[in-house]
């Protein structure tokens, strides 16, 4: 705080605005087409299913074909990370 000046406080006539920039998962879902958010939602899901993988770990799993008859590629995988966020299972386990 620069000196001289204080802040005042907001009394109850004056503006008050917040701007939030959030991405919804609705929002993200309409930058692809219906399949490839079908693709990614069964990305998303496997990806839950076995065990909550890291993306690179996921990555890792579905290039080496360590999931007999997985349907995935890279670019689903990725577009489900787009779409709905990192995965929480991972990120709750790296951060105990």
């Amino acid at each position: 705080m620069a000196l001289g000046h204080k802040k005042q406080p907001l009394t109850r006539n004056e503006p008050f605005e917040k701007n939030t920039i959030l991405n919804t998962v609705e929002e993200n879902k309409g930058r692809y087409s219906k399949w490839e958010v079908l693709w990614a939602t069964l990305a998303w899901k496997i990806q839950k299913t076995i065990g909550h993988p890291s993306l690179r770990k996921f990555l890792e799993i579905v290039k080496n074909h360590f999931l007999p008859n997985c349907p995935l590629v890279k670019r689903d995988i990725l577009a489900a990370e787009d779409i709905f966020g990192p995965e929480l299972g991972c990120l709750k386990g790296m951060t105990v």
